[in-house]
């Protein structure tokens, strides 16, 4: 038995040490793919991506009215109505053949181009048409419901930046600039193994435990839109695990472990990631709770995330590190999860030098949130997250908070309506 076995943990590293440490040894990604602006929803742009022209192309109106010079209706009112002559129409993305004179006006429809020597539009409900005649009863000012030339985008504008994970109005940006076509990081392929001779899948007529922590944790990849690779279960023996070790890191970005990866005497992980890769190990024991038996190594730039085999703390730490990941190899960054801030409902105590991340229901009643902290132990207690729709991160420094107190909340659910 070794020192690692006998002794458990030494020393455990702060959460943000550990994040620290994990980002530095991620390289960043480097294979890109053409694809269909079509098709980029979700994906990560990897490269800055400008304008080729002009958006609109000219001066275009954003009403229907008429087009005209503004110094011919200066001072136009109900009581001082003035008189023009209609002498074209312009529809949505036309152009009138001619030139505006004095006391001219041109009827057009939004998304027209403004004819030469007008310099506004006048809205239809501001003045009458008389057969060919538009009696006016309201003054327009240069540019009044004109969308300029350029105001959009102008030609040579920064549209998306590097690192832009593509939502659908860049689809829609994009397209309206004539760009068919984009290049996008490649999706990471993410290596998920299970350990453990007790567990197995739903569908095998075994006793034991069902695997619930591995398909979630694949399931999670495939949410933050990338590829997950289904390795399988492994039972508690050391060349089996190591081949399939090996073989995950042929085929993936990353490596997930799920069970096996703490310091009992069935947790052979550890010992096998020292033995096969290079620079090994860099941390293995990390003050939060739940989770705090998690770990990494690294094979050259690959990382292998040790993460337990209970799903409560599975799903804390890997949401933390997937997320780290992503925004270091794509060189983004994640959006932001909406918080609340809400008012404790119980005393909440936290173990000094821990950063704890406490389930929580957090409810809305007469416009004011609620904290509702669930079980505060137990790292497979899956029902604190079926029940829960927050998270409460308690910083190491802290020894808790008393009832009553106000908290920011990580929503991970629309919090409930209460009464």
């Amino acid at each position: 038995m070794n020192r690692r076995v006998m002794y458990g943990f030494k020393d455990f590293i702060s959460l943000d040490e550990a994040i620290k440490k994990f980002r530095e040894n991620i390289k960043i990604c480097n294979l890109i793919e053409y694809i269909d602006v079509k098709d980029s929803l979700g994906r990560i742009s990897s490269e800055d991506l400008f304008s080729p022209i002009d958006l609109p192309y000219e001066n275009r109106s954003v009403v229907d009215g008429y087009a005209v010079r503004s110094i011919d209706v200066s001072g136009a009112s109900p009581n001082n109505p003035i008189q023009l002559k209609i002498v074209g129409k312009v529809y949505a993305d036309k152009r009138y053949n001619g030139k505006i004179i004095k006391n001219q006006a041109v009827l057009i429809f939004t998304g027209g181009y403004v004819p030469d020597g007008a310099d506004c539009v006048l809205m239809a409900e501001d003045c009458k048409v008389d057969g060919d005649e538009l009696i006016v009863y309201k003054q327009c000012f240069p540019l009044q419901n004109i969308s300029k030339k350029g105001e959009d985008f102008g030609k040579g504008d920064l549209v998306i930046k590097r690192g832009t994970k593509i939502k659908p109005f860049h689809i829609g940006a994009l397209l309206s600039l004539g760009i068919k076509k984009i290049n996008v990081y490649v999706k990471a392929r993410i290596a998920v193994i299970a350990t453990g001779s007790e567990i197995h899948d739903i569908d095998e007529d075994m006793e034991g435990i069902i695997d619930s922590t591995r398909p979630m944790i694949l399931s999670l990849i495939k949410d933050f839109g990338l590829i997950p690779v289904d390795m399988g279960i492994v039972p508690d023996d050391p060349e089996m695990i190591k081949t399939k070790i090996i073989e995950s890191l042929k085929k993936s970005d990353m490596v997930v472990i799920t069970g096996g990866t703490s310091v009992g005497e069935h947790d052979l992980v550890p010992d096998l990631l020292e033995s096969i890769t290079s620079p090994g190990i860099i941390v293995h024991g990390i003050s939060m709770r739940p989770a705090r038996t998690t770990g990494f190594a690294f094979n050259g730039n690959i990382p292998i995330l040790m993460i337990s085999g209970f799903p409560v703390a599975a799903y804390i730490s890997f949401n933390i590190f997937l997320k780290e990941f992503v925004e270091k190899f794509y060189g983004t960054t994640i959006d932001p999860t909406p918080i609340v801030k809400g008012r404790l409902t119980m005393r909440l105590p936290n173990q000094a030098g821990t950063k704890s991340f406490v389930r929580v229901v957090v409810k809305r009643i007469n416009n004011e949130y609620y904290v509702e902290p669930l079980r505060l132990t137990g790292s497979g207690i899956l029902s604190t997250l079926t029940k829960a729709n927050g998270i409460l991160v308690v910083d190491e420094n802290s020894e808790g908070f008393e009832e009553g107190e106000y908290v920011d909340v990580i929503l991970t659910q629309p919090p409930e309506v209460g009464k």
